[in-house]
């Protein structure tokens, strides 16, 4: 029924009242948003970004071409 977002300004969206998610009621469901703020908790709690894994030459060519790969520089 209802849409969270974790952002900087928490969001909340009544899917039933407001399927085109235009007025965020975070404050008015604070008890909502807080329910499924914890419950996102326990769904990532302890998980890692993932490592990413390597591509072939052709599509790093592909990406490159997009604009997506750019220069990295090491990490201190």
């Amino acid at each position: 029924r209802y849409r969270y977002i974790r952002a900087p300004k928490e969001e909340l969206y009544d899917l039933s009242a407001d399927p085109r998610e235009l007025a965020s009621v975070a404050t008015e469901r604070a008890q909502v948003r807080g329910a499924l703020s914890a419950a996102l908790d326990r769904l990532t709690a302890g998980a890692g970004a993932a490592t990413p894994s390597a591509i072939s030459d052709e599509d790093r060519k592909k990406l490159a071409a997009l604009g997506y790969v750019g220069l990295q520089t090491p990490s201190a």
